[in-house]
């Protein structure tokens, strides 16, 4: 008798154990697609696209012109690029493979389970990402860092980091909403406060023709 209930057990365990992690990979795909929504989101404004860019080049160990030739390159916004060295650091394949993926259609959930990565790698570092992010967005509300000079001493032009979907893919209200986060901080309550630089990115920095984009893997409508 025990020998059959343990044989029961097995294939049940056999049978549900997939279930269960399929279960676990979908809402860590949901989790992960509001993060990167909100990498990208924040990079449709100049000001936030150059916190994005130099933060995600710090974390990801890569130059930050390596991400604006990418871009150039892709078309991704910050949010898929991300995703993209992401699952190629996980999975060990070339970058260059998950953007043809991509190119192909396929969404970042899709990729990661056709090479065997767990989402919720990807998820923490794309949260650790956003609150860093959101860390140096206080720290030039609150006067204490100097975009202009550490743009320069990257030899980072804003002017030259810019694909379609960054705003195009947006509706006008969620640039508003990314306008918020990026100029409404502490004491920084009008766009083009304290520490927004006085370069090309400062000020208001909105979205002109912000609307739909129909391409697939290009962004988050």
């Amino acid at each position: 008798m025990k020998k059959k209930l343990l044989a029961i057990l097995s294939v049940l365990l056999l049978v549900v154990a997939p279930m269960l992690r399929a279960g676990g990979q979908e809402n860590d795909a949901k989790k992960l697609d509001k993060e990167l929504k909100k990498i990208s989101l924040t990079a449709a404004v100049t000001d936030g696209r150059r916190v994005v860019n130099r933060v995600m080049a710090e974390q990801l160990g890569v130059s930050r012109k390596q991400l604006v030739q990418e871009r150039k390159q892709t078309g991704l916004v910050y949010g898929d690029l991300f995703a993209a060295h992401e699952v190629a650091r996980v999975a060990k394949i070339a970058f260059s493979q998950v953007v043809q993926e991509i190119d192909e259609g396929q969404g970042v959930a899709e990729i990661g389970e056709k090479h065997h990565v767990e989402l919720k790698a990807i998820l923490t570092e794309a949260k650790k990402l956003n609150k860093r992010i959101d860390g140096e967005l206080d720290r030039i509300a609150n006067g204490d860092e100097d975009e202009d000079a550490q743009d320069d001493a990257d030899s980072y032009d804003p002017s030259e980091d810019s694909v379609n979907p960054d705003t195009s893919d947006f509706t006008p209200s969620q640039i508003a909403q990314a306008n918020s986060r990026v100029h409404n901080r502490g004491g920084q309550l009008t766009q083009g406060g304290p520490g927004s630089g006085s370069g090309s990115g400062a000020a208001t920095n909105g979205a002109p023709g912000a609307g739909k984009n129909p391409g697939r893997g290009r962004g988050h409508p």
